[in-house]
Protein backbone atom coordinates (compact mmCIF):
# COMPACT_ATOMS: atom_id res chain seq x y z
CA UNK A 1 0.00 0.00 0.00
CA UNK A 2 1.05 3.61 -0.85
CA UNK A 3 1.80 6.08 1.39
CA UNK A 4 -0.72 8.67 0.98
CA UNK A 5 0.84 8.28 -2.04
CA UNK A 6 4.28 9.57 -1.52
CA UNK A 7 6.39 7.30 -2.21
CA UNK A 8 7.50 8.24 -5.64
CA UNK A 9 8.97 10.59 -3.40
CA UNK A 10 10.64 8.68 -0.96
CA UNK A 11 13.06 5.85 -1.89
CA UNK A 12 13.62 4.70 1.48
CA UNK A 13 16.35 2.11 0.61
CA UNK A 14 18.85 5.20 -0.42
CA UNK A 15 17.45 7.33 2.81
CA UNK A 16 18.31 4.40 5.21
CA UNK A 17 22.37 3.88 3.90
CA UNK A 18 22.67 8.02 4.01
CA UNK A 19 21.43 7.54 7.55
CA UNK A 20 23.57 4.70 8.16
CA UNK A 21 26.76 6.64 6.65
CA UNK A 22 25.93 9.39 9.60
CA UNK A 23 25.65 7.72 12.17
CA UNK A 24 28.83 6.61 11.09
CA UNK A 25 30.27 9.59 11.35
CA UNK A 26 28.96 10.65 13.90
CA UNK A 27 30.46 7.57 15.96
CA UNK A 28 34.26 8.20 14.61
CA UNK A 29 33.90 11.78 15.80
CA UNK A 30 32.18 10.79 19.04
CA UNK A 31 35.72 8.10 19.54
CA UNK A 32 38.25 11.16 18.72
CA UNK A 33 36.59 13.43 20.57
CA UNK A 34 36.08 10.77 24.18
CA UNK A 35 40.14 10.93 23.72
CA UNK A 36 40.48 14.55 23.99
CA UNK A 37 38.08 14.77 26.57
CA UNK A 38 40.26 12.26 28.68
CA UNK A 39 43.36 14.41 27.97
CA UNK A 40 41.32 17.22 29.52
CA UNK A 41 41.73 19.18 25.41
CA UNK A 42 39.61 22.54 24.61
CA UNK A 43 37.50 20.13 22.25
CA UNK A 44 35.25 16.94 23.41
CA UNK A 45 33.09 14.75 22.66
CA UNK A 46 30.10 16.84 21.80
CA UNK A 47 32.50 19.30 18.87
CA UNK A 48 34.16 16.34 17.07
CA UNK A 49 30.58 14.63 16.73
CA UNK A 50 28.95 17.82 15.39
CA UNK A 51 32.15 18.21 13.07
CA UNK A 52 32.14 14.55 11.61
CA UNK A 53 28.20 14.24 10.90
CA UNK A 54 27.59 17.89 9.42
CA UNK A 55 30.93 17.09 7.70
CA UNK A 56 29.10 14.03 6.27
CA UNK A 57 25.60 15.62 5.43
CA UNK A 58 26.66 18.30 3.76
CA UNK A 59 28.83 15.18 1.61
CA UNK A 60 25.94 13.43 1.22
CA UNK A 61 23.85 16.55 -0.14
CA UNK A 62 26.73 17.44 -2.69
CA UNK A 63 26.99 14.36 -3.87
CA UNK A 64 23.12 13.15 -4.42
CA UNK A 65 21.20 15.94 -4.02
CA UNK A 66 21.23 17.34 -7.01
CA UNK A 67 20.88 14.92 -9.16
CA UNK A 68 17.19 15.29 -10.48
CA UNK A 69 18.33 18.53 -11.75
CA UNK A 70 21.51 18.32 -14.18
CA UNK A 71 19.16 18.37 -16.62
CA UNK A 72 17.81 22.00 -16.22
CA UNK A 73 18.77 24.02 -18.21
CA UNK A 74 19.02 27.06 -15.41
CA UNK A 75 21.71 24.17 -13.50
CA UNK A 76 24.37 23.99 -16.10
CA UNK A 77 27.29 25.22 -14.96
CA UNK A 78 26.19 25.08 -11.70
CA UNK A 79 28.98 22.23 -9.45
CA UNK A 80 27.36 20.81 -6.23
CA UNK A 81 31.16 19.73 -5.70
CA UNK A 82 31.09 23.25 -4.35
CA UNK A 83 28.78 22.15 -1.05
CA UNK A 84 31.53 19.77 0.08
CA UNK A 85 34.36 22.05 -1.15
CA UNK A 86 33.13 24.68 1.68
CA UNK A 87 33.55 22.08 4.31
CA UNK A 88 37.09 22.35 4.52
CA UNK A 89 37.03 26.26 4.72
CA UNK A 90 34.10 26.09 7.68
CA UNK A 91 36.44 23.32 9.35
CA UNK A 92 39.43 25.44 9.07
CA UNK A 93 37.80 28.59 10.17
CA UNK A 94 36.55 26.23 13.63
CA UNK A 95 40.08 25.23 14.06
CA UNK A 96 41.37 28.66 13.76
CA UNK A 97 39.87 29.59 16.67
CA UNK A 98 40.71 26.96 18.78
CA UNK A 99 44.37 28.13 18.28
CA UNK A 100 45.58 30.10 20.98
CA UNK A 101 48.70 31.84 20.46
CA UNK A 102 50.41 33.29 24.00
CA UNK A 103 52.38 35.84 23.33
CA UNK A 104 53.63 36.41 25.93
CA UNK A 105 55.96 33.69 25.97
CA UNK A 106 56.26 32.80 21.93
CA UNK A 107 53.98 29.72 22.54
CA UNK A 108 51.10 27.99 20.72
CA UNK A 109 48.65 25.87 22.18
CA UNK A 110 45.77 23.42 20.70
CA UNK A 111 47.22 22.60 17.17
CA UNK A 112 47.16 19.13 18.01
CA UNK A 113 42.92 19.56 18.87
CA UNK A 114 42.67 21.68 15.77
CA UNK A 115 44.41 19.47 13.22
CA UNK A 116 42.33 16.29 14.93
CA UNK A 117 38.80 18.49 14.16
CA UNK A 118 39.96 19.21 11.31
CA UNK A 119 41.47 15.50 10.55
CA UNK A 120 37.59 14.66 11.81
CA UNK A 121 35.77 16.99 9.66
CA UNK A 122 37.53 14.82 6.64
CA UNK A 123 36.27 11.56 8.09
CA UNK A 124 32.86 13.26 8.05
CA UNK A 125 32.88 13.36 4.35
CA UNK A 126 34.59 10.19 3.63
CA UNK A 127 31.97 8.80 5.80
CA UNK A 128 29.25 11.01 3.71
CA UNK A 129 30.18 10.13 0.30
CA UNK A 130 30.10 5.91 0.87
CA UNK A 131 34.27 5.53 1.96
CA UNK A 132 32.83 4.77 5.60
CA UNK A 133 35.81 1.92 5.49
CA UNK A 134 38.08 5.04 4.87
CA UNK A 135 36.75 7.18 7.76
CA UNK A 136 36.86 4.04 10.41
CA UNK A 137 40.33 3.50 8.97
CA UNK A 138 41.66 6.98 9.27
CA UNK A 139 39.96 7.32 12.83
CA UNK A 140 41.97 4.34 14.28
CA UNK A 141 44.58 5.56 13.15
CA UNK A 142 44.82 9.11 14.41
CA UNK A 143 43.37 6.90 17.89
CA UNK A 144 46.83 5.27 17.71
CA UNK A 145 48.82 8.09 16.94
CA UNK A 146 47.72 9.81 19.89
CA UNK A 147 48.49 7.10 21.96
CA UNK A 148 51.78 6.24 21.23
CA UNK A 149 52.83 10.14 21.17
CA UNK A 150 50.95 10.61 24.62
CA UNK A 151 53.19 7.33 25.95
CA UNK A 152 56.26 9.16 24.70
CA UNK A 153 55.24 11.83 26.53
CA UNK A 154 54.60 10.50 29.91
CA UNK A 155 58.09 8.51 29.05
CA UNK A 156 60.14 11.80 28.78
CA UNK A 157 58.02 13.56 31.52
CA UNK A 158 58.03 11.04 34.62
CA UNK A 159 55.86 12.09 37.75
CA UNK A 160 57.43 14.38 40.35
CA UNK A 161 56.40 15.67 43.74
CA UNK A 162 56.20 18.88 45.12
CA UNK A 163 55.58 19.66 49.08
CA UNK A 164 54.62 22.96 50.11
CA UNK A 165 54.39 24.40 53.61
CA UNK A 166 51.84 27.72 53.63
CA UNK A 167 49.66 29.83 55.64
CA UNK A 168 45.76 28.54 56.00
CA UNK A 169 44.39 31.22 53.74
CA UNK A 170 41.72 31.57 50.98
CA UNK A 171 44.29 31.98 48.11
CA UNK A 172 45.49 27.91 47.54
CA UNK A 173 43.95 28.27 44.24
CA UNK A 174 45.54 31.37 43.08
CA UNK A 175 48.95 29.83 44.42
CA UNK A 176 48.66 26.77 42.71
CA UNK A 177 47.82 28.49 39.15
CA UNK A 178 50.69 30.57 39.96
CA UNK A 179 53.01 27.52 40.51
CA UNK A 180 51.87 26.11 37.12
CA UNK A 181 52.42 29.03 35.52
CA UNK A 182 56.17 30.35 36.66
CA UNK A 183 57.33 26.79 36.76
CA UNK A 184 55.86 25.33 33.54
CA UNK A 185 54.42 22.31 35.10
CA UNK A 186 50.91 20.26 34.46
CA UNK A 187 49.33 19.11 37.24
CA UNK A 188 47.90 16.08 38.02
CA UNK A 189 46.74 16.00 41.19
CA UNK A 190 46.76 17.49 44.60
CA UNK A 191 46.35 16.87 48.08
CA UNK A 192 45.64 19.07 50.73
CA UNK A 193 46.26 18.20 54.49
CA UNK A 194 46.54 20.11 57.55
CA UNK A 195 49.69 21.01 59.22
CA UNK A 196 50.93 20.49 62.86
CA UNK A 197 51.94 23.86 63.17
CA UNK A 198 49.36 26.01 63.71
CA UNK A 199 47.98 28.24 60.89
CA UNK A 200 49.21 26.20 58.17
CA UNK A 201 48.35 23.42 55.69
CA UNK A 202 50.47 21.28 53.85
CA UNK A 203 50.64 20.53 50.18
CA UNK A 204 51.69 17.73 48.41
CA UNK A 205 51.23 17.56 44.65
CA UNK A 206 51.59 15.40 41.34
CA UNK A 207 53.05 17.13 38.60
CA UNK A 208 54.72 16.44 34.93
CA UNK A 209 57.54 19.00 34.47
CA UNK A 210 58.98 19.47 30.65
CA UNK A 211 62.40 21.36 31.63
CA UNK A 212 64.05 21.02 34.93
CA UNK A 213 63.04 22.99 37.92
CA UNK A 214 65.77 24.59 39.28
CA UNK A 215 66.59 25.34 43.08
CA UNK A 216 67.04 29.25 41.82
CA UNK A 217 63.65 29.24 40.84
CA UNK A 218 62.38 27.67 44.26
CA UNK A 219 64.32 30.85 45.60
CA UNK A 220 62.71 33.19 43.81
CA UNK A 221 59.05 31.90 44.01
CA UNK A 222 59.13 31.70 47.55
CA UNK A 223 60.49 35.32 47.95
CA UNK A 224 57.24 36.10 45.47
CA UNK A 225 54.89 34.43 47.67
CA UNK A 226 56.10 34.88 51.08
CA UNK A 227 53.07 32.87 52.09
CA UNK A 228 54.98 29.37 51.19
CA UNK A 229 56.85 28.65 54.56
CA UNK A 230 58.94 25.80 52.69
CA UNK A 231 58.88 23.65 49.17
CA UNK A 232 60.51 20.73 48.28
CA UNK A 233 60.68 19.22 44.80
Amino acid sequence: MALLGLTEYFDLAPQAAYCLRLLIALLCGMALGAERSLRAKGAGIRTHAIVASGAALFMTISKYAFFDLIDAPWFQGFDPTLVAAFVIDGSGFLCAGIILSKSEDDTISGMSTAANIWATAAIGMACGCGMDLLGILLTLFLLINHQIFSLRGLLANPLRTIRMTIENKPYVRTLLLQLQTEFGIQLIAARYSRSDEEGMVQLQLQIRSKKPIRFEDTIRFMNAHPEVKDISI
